[in-house]
């Protein structure tokens, strides 16, 4: 399945990958993934969901993943509530 997501003006996809949390961010504009999100699935439903980036883009900005982690976090809770339904 696949998310858009618009920061500062660009869209970017978050695409899931099938049997993973992980979710990798495409961004469209420079037809390229920028990175992967692994979740820590227990705290996705806390006050402050977390995981790990993994395979970031060399230019990309650190500030840009935070920007972007909270809206990847939901789809990842949104992915899990989704199965039970």
């Amino acid at each position: 399945m696949t998310y858009e997501f618009v920061i500062d003006g660009e869209t970017f996809n978050g695409r899931t990958l099938a049997g993973s949390g992980r979710v990798q961010i495409y961004q469209p504009s420079k037809q390229r993934v920028i990175a992967s999100f692994d979740p820590v699935t227990a705290s996705l439903f806390s006050n402050r969901p977390s995981g790990a980036w993994a395979h970031i883009h060399q230019d990309i900005s650190l500030s840009l993943l935070e920007k972007i982690r909270p809206l990847v976090a939901d789809v990842c809770k949104q992915r899990i509530l989704n199965r039970y339904r």
